[in-house]
């Protein structure tokens, strides 16, 4: 089974889903969360939301070495394989938590798609068969925190206002094109590849209103997890197109702040893939759904 079919955006999905797994409910509730030892923050979001640069601001402004990227992917994948059994998967937990004690931050990005079954595998047994996916998504995150209270530590929630265009993101990542570009040859060749994929597919316009709906239906879920968040005050929210578009050099001061790290100008390699037949692929949606109306 391919890790896109653990993806939740309905509650009925992931009742659905958990029948199959039982066995992994709770398998790693032995697992203490709080053990990061040194700074944390926590990225949650919905894919195509421009965390992937958010990352790179942040290993630029932090100076980190490494590259925080989605750490629980490869359990995730194996666990919707069945690769991994249930006695590995608490120490495979462990391991990601402790991978970057050796710089000063730990940067950790999450998807609200499968941040649940984090919870399912770290909470107690019954809760994980019986909690909705809203309820083990907070518990993950929740729990998620250092080892000393005195630490920093933040949750961040990133966003983006134009949702549409992170559906057509969503529809261009599912065929299989390249998710992020580096120089202007790439995108050059990007355009002609979209071009094509197109063709392929007369009802695009369809499957981006579609990719549309699951964004809307995880925000939500999103939304009424974040609501339930008992600590508030570190929390922090940043907008793809705001912050890290029209104030990149200067938004990160807002969550980091003097007495932590003074964030240099920010160093990108990537560059936007939103190209001339983007734009009129979005121009040709709005016609559709009357977006002027």
């Amino acid at each position: 089974m391919a890790l896109s079919r653990l993806l939740i955006h309905k509650e009925s999905q992931f009742s659905a889903r958990r029948k199959e797994f039982s066995a992994y409910a709770g398998c790693a509730n032995h697992v203490n969360l709080q053990q990061i030892t040194n700074n944390l923050i926590v990225i949650l979001t919905t894919q195509r939301t421009g965390s992937t640069l958010l990352c790179q601001d942040l290993e630029s402004a932090l100076k980190l070495n490494y590259s925080p990227t989605e750490s629980f992917i490869p359990i995730l994948t194996g666990f919707s394989k069945q690769h991994i059994n249930t006695i590995d998967m608490g120490l495979r937990i462990g391991n990601i938590l402790q991978s970057f004690k050796s710089s000063n931050f730990t940067v950790i990005k999450l998807m609200m798609d499968y941040v649940g079954w984090l919870g399912f595998f770290c909470a107690d047994k019954d809760f994980a068969l019986n909690a909705s996916y809203r309820q083990l998504s907070l518990y993950f995150i929740e729990n998620l925190k250092c080892v000393n209270a005195t630490n920093f530590y933040s949750l961040v929630r990133l966003d983006r206002k134009n949702k549409l265009k992170q559906a057509l993101s969503r529809f261009i990542n599912s065929t299989g094109l390249p998710t992020h570009i580096k120089t202007e040859k790439d995108a050059i060749e990007f355009e002609k590849l979209l071009e094509a994929k197109l063709n392929e597919m007369p009802d695009y316009h369809c499957m981006v209103i579609d990719q549309l709906a699951i964004i809307l239906r995880q925000i939500r879920m999103l939304d009424e997890c974040l609501s339930s968040i008992k600590d508030t005050k570190t929390y922090c929210c940043f907008d793809f197109e705001n912050d890290l578009l029209k104030n990149k050099d200067h938004y990160l001061s807002r969550l980091l702040g003097s007495t932590i790290s003074t964030p240099s100008v920010i160093k990108r390699s990537l560059i936007p893939t939103s190209g001339i037949k983007s734009k009129e692929v979005i121009k040709q949606l709005q016609e559709i759904i009357s977006y002027d109306a």
